[in-house]
């Protein structure tokens, strides 16, 4: 039993080889990106792979574009081959581009290093070659809904950390007590708090803390119409 995201991520990045491939799916602001990043980084913290690249699939597109026009394929797809562990963002950015689609197939076939990929809709939706649908049917699929209060506590404790900010403690632990609803609002926060940082001796009271953050928390309340 998986209690939690970091539980999860802790599990497939000890046993990568054993869930590959990997489908991480969900709805915009569930947090695909996120969790892709504590997962290669805890990857590289478990010396399972000593370095990682997260493709973006548009990224992706214009270089096979280009390899195509260049007459270089093989050395796109070598790129790739080469890898500790492919790693591919947003595929549904491939939706409609059979070519594409059958030319990352033929990859994944012959890789043998693990395969993660992300996506807002299932493979097997009907949007993907049947032969994409196939092939991570053979692997794991990881459904991310929209987080709870402990993912949006765990995702805000480590982007305070990430980004030093210093907060005093009673405005540190009122702000892990907030309603904060989407993930999205935790960065908006973040990088608000962090225009206001300053250092270890002259933190963020509770009382600018809320000032500061006050807009975020308003723009969450729900409107109710009465007829």
């Amino acid at each position: 039993m998986i209690s939690s995201r970091n539980d999860l991520i802790n599990k497939l990045s000890h046993e990568l080889e054993k869930y590959s491939p990997i489908v991480i799916v969900g709805e915009v602001d569930t947090g695909k990106t996120f969790f892709l990043k504590k997962l290669c980084e805890n990857l590289v913290n478990n010396s399972v792979v000593n370095e990682y690249t997260i493709h973006q699939s548009r990224d992706v597109l214009d270089k096979m574009v280009q390899a195509i026009s260049t007459n270089d394929m093989a050395n796109w797809k070598q790129s790739f081959l080469a890898s500790e562990v492919i790693i591919i963002e947003d595929f549904d950015y491939f939706i409609g581009r059979q070519n594409t689609q059958e030319e990352l197939l033929s990859i994944f076939k012959i890789a043998k290093c693990p395969i993660i990929i992300s996506a807002t809709l299932p493979i097997n939706n009907g949007d993907f070659c049947d032969g994409l649908a196939q092939f991570f049917s053979a692997g794991t699929y990881i459904k991310l809904c929209y987080p709870s209060h402990e993912d949006i506590t765990l995702r805000l404790k480590s982007l305070i950390e990430d980004n030093t900010i210093y907060l005093s403690k009673e405005a540190y632990e009122w702000l892990l007590m907030q309603d904060i609803q989407s993930f999205t609002k935790v960065k908006g926060i973040v990088k608000t708090l962090s225009l206001y940082s300053r250092n270890e001796e002259n933190k963020i009271g509770l009382d600018e803390c809320k000032n500061i953050i006050k807009p975020y928390l308003v723009m969450q309340c729900k409107e109710v119409y009465v007829e």
